[in-house]
């Protein structure tokens, strides 16, 4: 951490400490306020921690990392539930230290590093990768910590900070696509403003750029080729593309608050980083740089499943226009005034949120479950429409899941099951009913006469 003395370096620990210790009790008690895993996606964390405990690998190809982790706090706690629990509230919990550091790295004072840092900790976006995107999230505490160090190798001559921020990089591009290519954008427009905006900081820019890229792209385009399980979602960049060229838009985007306060910030981050180059000040291309970011994130052009998603990376540009404001803003009490103005209805969608978010699963959806798990057979695959039920239904009764059916399921499998509401008859055909409670119904299909 960058600091000017003593009392000033004490002074950071003490308040870095209390916005961890803050952030984590929040977080914490959001994830233990219900007993099961949250979101559509919960259950299937606990599904790929399990075949790690009985492997060593994955079930699902995906970006390993934030699995392994997951895996090693269960097995430290004895509790996969409570091991993902925990290790998603100390994910969010520890992005406040590398953006505090950046902040204060940048703007040199504490108070405004105070306030981007605690914009993150209670942010409606962070609060909701917690619900649904946990490999995001543990992402994004790599893609943060990899920009500060990139930030600091601007300040010295040294190898060691561009490749510490290479390593984070590629940490992140190991967590989720998506935290790896906003890291990726991040440190670009980053050092490019730099270089075009400083001619004395221009070859040390680039330089430190390429070291921090060089790595983490080679081994994502090599490892895309040599394991394609682990590195596929590199292809979800094609998938984007194409729909983004599609034309096909969200409008209706806008009409978030939470987007709406991103998409305004972003846009007065662009003058005012304008306005700091002209006067030379040190944090104008960081302000640019996440400003460009927040637009394209939240730009209403993009394609409707890819845009929430993007929208949940908005905390960048909020943490950091939002330190710019209350630097720029001379009299303390107008940068008070100022982050009033943008927190309020930010910290309001946090709470809504800290209220109404939790499991995707009805309590009476999970006691079905829980009384079908014992007659599910070995050798079952059960066929799950919804989602949000089906990675619960492949957990507890510990089968492999198929999304639809296929007939090349009776030579793969003892069982074909088939999971319904209750009030849904099964397809025509011969079937054997399993159990009926009162949300869902278990069925066994069984193979069309030879």
């Amino acid at each position: 951490m960058a600091t000017t003395n003593g009392r000033s370096s004490r002074r950071d620990v003490v308040i870095l400490t209390a916005l961890v210790a803050s952030a984590l009790g929040f977080h914490l008690a959001f994830q233990l306020k219900e007993p099961l895993v949250y979101g559509i996606d919960g259950p299937y964390y606990l599904t790929q921690v399990r075949h790690i405990e009985r492997t060593g690998t994955l079930k699902y190809g995906d970006p390993p990392l934030a699995f392994y982790l997951f895996f090693v706090l269960s097995a430290l706690l004895g509790d996969r539930v409570l091991g993902v629990k925990l290790g998603t509230a100390l994910s969010a919990a520890l992005t406040v230290v590398p953006a505090y550091c950046l902040l204060r790295l940048e703007f040199r004072r504490p108070w405004p590093s105070a306030l981007g840092a605690l914009a993150l900790a209670f942010s409606p976006q962070l609060l909701r990768l917690s619900c649904d995107f946990l490999k995001n999230l543990v992402g994004s505490l790599f893609l943060l910590t990899s920009l500060y160090f990139f930030a600091l190798s601007l300040r010295g001559e040294g190898l060691r900070d561009p490749l510490i921020s290479s390593a984070f990089l590629l940490l992140a591009g190991l967590t989720h696509s998506l935290a790896f290519a906003v890291n990726l954008a991040l440190l670009v427009l980053y050092a490019g403003l730099t270089a075009l905006t400083n001619r004395h900081k221009a070859r040390l820019a680039l330089r430190n750029l390429a070291l921090a890229l060089a790595v983490p792209v080679s081994v994502a385009l090599i490892g895309l080729v040599v394991f394609p399980r682990f590195f596929s979602d590199i292809l979800k960049g094609e998938a984007f593309l194409e729909e983004l060229l599609s034309g096909e838009s969200s409008p209706l985007l806008l009409l978030s608050p939470t987007s709406s306060v991103v998409l305004g910030l972003s846009c007065s981050g662009l003058v005012l980083g304008a306005r700091g180059l002209r006067i030379h000040k040190p944090w104008a291309p960081l302000v640019l740089a996440a400003s460009i970011t927040g637009i394209a994130l939240t730009c209403p052009l993009l394609p409707p499943q890819w845009a929430w998603r993007f929208a949940l990376m908005g905390f960048v540009p909020v943490l950091v226009v939002l330190a710019a404001l209350a630097q720029g803003a001379g009299d303390k009490l107008l940068g008070v005034a100022i982050a009033i103005a943008i927190l309020v209805p930010l910290f309001s969608q946090t709470a809504i949120g800290a209220i109404t978010w939790g499991p995707r699963i009805t309590p009476a959806e999970y006691s079905d479950l829980l009384a079908m798990r014992e007659l599910v057979p070995p050798g079952s695959v059960v066929i799950v429409h919804n989602m949000a039920v089906g990675y619960w239904a492949e957990y507890l009764f510990d089968c492999d899941l198929a999304k639809r059916f296929s007939p090349e399921l009776f030579a793969s499998y003892e069982h074909v099951l088939l999971l319904l509401r209750a009030d849904r008859r099964p397809p025509p055909g011969p079937n054997r009913p399993i159990f009926r409670g009162e949300a869902l119904a278990l069925y066994e299909l069984m193979p069309p006469p030879r």
